[in-house]
């Protein structure tokens, strides 16, 4: 499982599923040699912006980059992970904690909130059927101008899965469950040459935040 980037949204944190395009990028504000220190995140930093006044912010900025490359970011001084222990945030070399940096933004991102742990897999960034209530954010040049409530495509998705998959002791799914790609609903292929090819679509799929993979019901 992937460390997930949030959205704040009326004082709630909204779960990032999908963006049609990277928010923030760490290497267009001066941040090198960005490293993974571990597999819960590959990409070496996480974001967490908030809307405020309808306008898109950079919130928090958790990142493993060296010493050398922790520069002030809008204003706001990191603090070092390693002398941050007994928090979440020791995971990373520096923690920037109040950046309030504008981001012009022009794309879509959606967010899943009231998380439903029965529903997920455990396996790179959270789908729409693990959160009761889906919103898409739509920003044009960070500003948001649109929400849509897709509320009932997880609905849909965990009647789905309810449908398909046998449930084993206290809601936790068996390893002879059928496997499926949550964000298509295409049934696990017999074929042992298509499998090893859907298997790695589907991985593909987990750890991605496109919209393609997570969101292709929704037409841009």
């Amino acid at each position: 499982m992937q460390i997930g980037n949030f959205l704040r949204f009326k004082d709630e944190p909204y779960y990032v599923i999908a963006r049609t395009s990277k928010v923030f990028d760490p290497l267009n504000y001066g941040f090198k040699e960005i490293t993974a220190h571990y597999s819960a995140c590959w990409t070496g930093y996480v974001n967490h912006f908030r809307v405020e006044h309808n306008k898109l912010l950079l919130d928090k900025l958790l990142i493993n980059v060296p010493d050398k490359y922790a520069k002030i970011l809008n204003g706001d001084k990191p603090y070092k992970g390693s002398e941050m222990k007994n928090t979440p945030f020791n995971l990373f070399d520096w923690n920037y904690l109040n950046v309030n940096l504008p981001l012009p933004f022009t794309g879509r991102i959606l967010g899943g909130y009231n998380y439903v742990p029965y529903y997920a897999i455990e396996m790179g960034f959270h789908t729409i059927a693990s959160y009761k209530r889906i919103y898409e954010f739509i920003f044009d040049e960070g500003r948001l101008v649109v929400i849509n409530d897709y509320s009932d495509k997880a609905e849909e998705q965990r009647k789905y899965i309810d449908l398909h998959l046998r449930k084993g002791p206290k809601g936790n799914h068996k390893e002879e469950s059928i496997v499926y790609d949550i964000g298509r609903q295409k049934p696990l292929p017999n074929d042992l040459e298509k499998y090893y090819i859907f298997s790695k679509e589907l991985v593909d799929c987990y750890f991605s935040l496109d919209y393609k993979d997570k969101a292709d019901w929704i037409k841009l």
